[in-house]
């Protein structure tokens, strides 16, 4: 029992000095502009895409409706 105790105590030991070593986690670096233009042509054309998804939703159930009667 002693063993096991002592040697959960030595890999916490190295763990805990491990992450000490390291240091803090760097943050990550900030987008570029063309990181952020993509980003937001990504955006523009998923929206416009959306709607025009929504409009033929629309148009389709319209058509359903005028079938049914």
């Amino acid at each position: 029992m002693m063993l096991k105790t002592g040697i959960a105590a030595a890999v916490l030991l190295l763990i805990s000095g491990c992450t000490t070593l390291m240091g803090p986690p760097e943050a990550p670096p900030a987008p570029s502009n063309a990181e952020l233009e993509e980003n937001a042509r990504l955006k523009a054309e998923a929206d416009a895409l959306r709607q025009a998804l929504d409009q033929k939703k629309a148009e389709l159930e319209t058509l359903k409706a005028a079938t049914q009667q």
